[in-house]
Parts: C-alpha cells; structure tokens; sequence
C-alpha cells in the first residue's frame, strides 16, 4: 500500500505516488540550486515543468490515474539531471541527455518572427529552410490561386503559437532538455532587449502599419461574421420555411427545392438526404465563418479552437457524405442516353414553310390573350410536366422531297430506360400543304422524372430548294464569319426563330 500526494503543476492537477512526489520535488530543489545565478532562473523552472507535464500526460490514462516514481525517474533522464548543466562544459564521462533523447518536431505558429500571425515563420522553423522561400511559395499562391488568404487564417485559428522554450525547441525539431532550454531562453531575452531598444526608436509610419493591420483584421471579422450571418438565414429559411423561389411553376406557384428534388431523384429516400447534406454543409461553412469572425476580434484557446474545428469538420464530413450519397444515386439514374426518331412527314414543293403553333386564347369580354406568360423553365399541369423550344436541324436531301424527321431524346438509369423515357415525349407538329406547323413545347409525364428530355426537328432539304419562316428563308443561309450554312435553327416559346 502506498500513500499518494495531490499536487498541481503549472496548473494541471495530478495524483503521485509520495516516492514519485520525493523524487521530483529533490529534482526541482537541485534543479535551482545549481541554476540559482542563472538570468531568468524562474522562467527555465517554469518551462522545465510545463515539459514535465507534457510528457507525463501521455503516461496515464482512464485506468491509471497515478504517477509512479518510474515515471518520473523516466522523465528526468530525458530531460537531464541538474549536475549536467552546472558547468560549461560536461564530463567526458557523462553522456549528453540530447544523445540519448530522440528529438521531436512539432508545428507552431512562430510569433517571435511573425509578421502578421507567424504560419510562415514556424512553417520555416519546422521544415528548417529559409522563411522568405516559404513566404515566397504562399505569395504565389495566394496571388495565382486565391485560397491563400483563406487557407493563411485557418492555419491561424487551428495551429497553436510557440509560448514556452519547450514549445520553441520542439518547432526547430531539438531536443527539450536544460541545456536547449538554457540557450533558448538566452536567445529569447537577447530578443527582447533588442525589441526593447528598437521600441524606443519606432516610427510612427510603424505604429500606423500596426493600427492598419488591426484595423484589417477588424474588417475580415465583420466581413466573416456578416457572410456567417446571412448564410445561417438562408439556410434556416431554406430548412425550415423551403420558399418557392425556383422558375418553374406547379399550380400557379413556383416550386420548391423540396419539390424539385421530387422531380429528379428515382428513390423517395435519397430527398431527405440530399436536402440535409447540403444543409450540413452550409452550416459547417457557417460556423467556420462565424469562428475565424470571432478569432480576429479575440483571442481564443487552443482548446476551444480545437473542438470548434473538429465539430466543424465532422459536420462537413457528414453532410458531405450525405450528399455525395444522393449525387451518386441521381449519377445512376442518368447515366444511359437514348434517342429515337421517326419520320413524320414529306413534301415534293420547291419551298417549306416553318410556322410557329401559338395558343391565342378567347376569354370573356371579347379579348384574346396575346402575351405568353413567364418565361418559366417548365410548367407541371396536372401530372404531366411541359418544357418549350425546339431546336431544328437542316440537312441535304438525298432525293427530290422535304423529309421531316422528329427526334426524341433523354437520359436514364441503362439505354433501356432512357428508350423509354423518350418514347415519353408528345409534341403536336404537322404538314398541311407546304406549311410545316410546329409546336414550341412538348410534354412528358411526371412520373418519368426530369431526364433531360429533349425534342428536335430533322428536315432534309433537295438542292436548290429553300426552307421560309414567316416569309423570310432561313435555310441555305451562309454566315458572313465563317462562310459556312446555318444549318441549325431554333423556335422559343414565343415563336421567335434564331439560327446558327
């Protein structure tokens, strides 16, 4: 049986064993005897013992609570008795510590080198090169590419700053022991002397420079935190209320994304999950906007940051897979393309007319509606979905006679069911005499879905023969640029031919 001491080490709480608590508290005491004429004795104790905590931590776990005094004996021969670092130099019999401990090498931000928040500078530290090559590389990216300055304040927030000699040492990959930590500290206050003098000879053209960056900062917090704000609006609206905002219109109102998803997914399932994966992603781009927002007007701690970031990640992640999920099924649905054609009509004339089929409506009062509606991207009437313009292709005829050929095409899960969701396809079109009606728009029924189905027109013309719409001919016509025929042309719902 053994007694335990309850102790805090720069201000972490720990339970040790009384030997173990002995042999540390005998550790620390030699510690200061033999560094009690060192400049800033305090300060290598602190770091001596944030080092201590850093490699006791992993030592105990859920089931052992307790540090024992093989821990401690451990920890001390990695750091170095204080017998080694009393002199300037050490006994030829005596090992050095830093032989004998693997150096370990962190990332930090360098803060002591740092123009604006010290990535490039610990980045340099870390992978030991010169930091105006590194500053160099982000230069270009963030000029060639643009993500830059995102992917800057992000390292930001994510990666912690070098405070202590500890964390100095492990940035530049040497070995944490005393007398690193000695040279550390010495360099350290070097530094601040040198800030110290310079400080007194600051400009104001340097102190402006400061403000300016604050003021920056500011700015990008008010900007993220403005962008978090109306993102996290409009996906609570879009959750939650689902407002008809897309063109198209279904009993006189426009639809839904809910409504629209309907349209294009084959399995019920796949709705839900595609319209929570994207609201996750939103979200996870939201609370990151919000945390860099709040990370430019305050300093936060590492933990906080840490578990904002794993959140956010995690959040994203999911809603990622969510949505790549439903992408994946949708991909399958229409993955096949099938188009069939069929020939609706021949005409032996010298010249083809193209008229446009428009509905002129009577209503009450003796007036006829003359205007055509918005020009939505499709209408859903009763259980049939309606899409307008056709496109026109002109050919050379092989014989004497106009032949008029329809095309229906659309896409689906095997060749099979994209033949059949274009045999789906109705368009009322027809030849009487040498006038050649068409209709702008075509219909498909709902439950076949939105499988990019399409409708065009074939016309094979003999030699020297012309196609007219509404008394001029569209067809040969030669393009002044390139000198070659239109041979494509294309009527919209309002009866308007173009060609090209």
């Amino acid at each position: 049986m053994n007694k335990t001491v309850s102790i805090h080490l720069q201000g972490f709480p720990f339970i040790f064993e009384e030997q173990a608590y002995t042999t540390l508290e005998s550790y620390l005491n030699a510690l200061r005897n033999v560094l009690q004429h060192e400049e800033g004795l305090e300060e290598i104790i602190q770091d001596v013992e944030l080092r201590i905590v850093e490699l006791l931590q992993p030592q105990l776990s859920a089931g052992k609570q307790v540090v024992e005094n093989k821990h401690v004996e451990e920890i001390i021969a990695k750091i170095g008795q204080p017998k080694d670092f009393g002199s300037e130099t050490q006994g030829m019999d005596e090992p050095n510590s830093e032989s004998k401990t693997k150096a370990t090498r962190r990332f930090f931000r360098d803060s002591d080198t740092a123009l604006l928040g010290g990535i490039c500078s610990g980045a340099a530290a870390y992978f030991n090169i010169d930091v105006v090559f590194i500053r160099a590389i982000y230069l270009i990216s963030f000029l060639t590419f643009g993500v830059g300055g995102l992917l800057y304040f992000i390292l930001w927030i994510i990666i912690p700053p070098a405070k202590t000699s500890s964390d100095k040492l492990q940035m530049k990959g040497q070995v944490v022991n005393l007398e690193n930590m000695k040279t550390e500290l010495g360099s350290a206050t070097n530094r601040l002397k040198k800030e110290a003098k310079a400080l007194n000879n600051r400009t104001d053209i340097a102190n402006l420079l400061r403000r300016i960056a604050r003021f920056v900062s500011i700015i990008i917090g008010v900007l993220a935190m403005l962008v978090g704000s109306v993102l996290l609006i409009t996906t609570l609206i879009f959750i939650f209320i689902q407002p008809q905002f897309i063109p198209a219109e279904i009993n006189g109102q426009h639809v839904s994304l809910s409504e629209l998803l309907v349209l294009i997914f084959d399995k019920s399932t796949m709705i839900p999950l595609a319209f929570w994966g994207i609201g996750l992603i939103n979200l996870s781009i939201i609370g990151l906007c919000f945390l860099i927002g709040i990370r430019c007007f305050k300093s936060l701690s590492s933990k906080i940051i840490y578990i904002g970031m794993g959140v956010l990640l995690l959040t994203f992640i999911i809603g990622t897979s969510m949505a790549a999920t439903a992408g994946v099924q949708f991909a399958k649905s229409i993955e096949s393309y099938g188009e069939i054609e069929k020939e609706i009509a021949t005409y032996h004339g010298e010249n083809l007319t193209i008229s446009p089929k428009l509905n002129d409506t009577k209503v009450s009062g003796g007036y006829t509606i003359i205007s055509n509606g918005d020009d939505l991207g499709f209408l859903i009437q009763k259980n049939n979905i309606l899409f307008h313009g056709i496109e026109i292709m002109y050919e050379a005829s092989n014989d004497s006679s106009f032949h008029i050929y329809q095309l229906n095409s659309a896409q689906g899960s095997s060749h099979k069911k994209a033949i059949y969701n274009a045999r789906q396809l109705r368009n009322i079109s027809f030849l009487k005499d040498s006038i050649f009606t068409i209709n702008p728009c075509f219909s498909f029924p709902k439950s076949t879905k939105l499988r990019d189905q399409k409708i065009k027109f074939r016309i094979t013309v003999p030699s020297n023969r012309t196609v007219l719409y509404q008394g001029r001919r569209i067809y040969p016509i030669i393009d002044s640029i390139s000198t070659e025929i239109r041979a494509h042309g294309y009527i919209s719902k309002e009866g308007n031919y173009s060609e090209w």
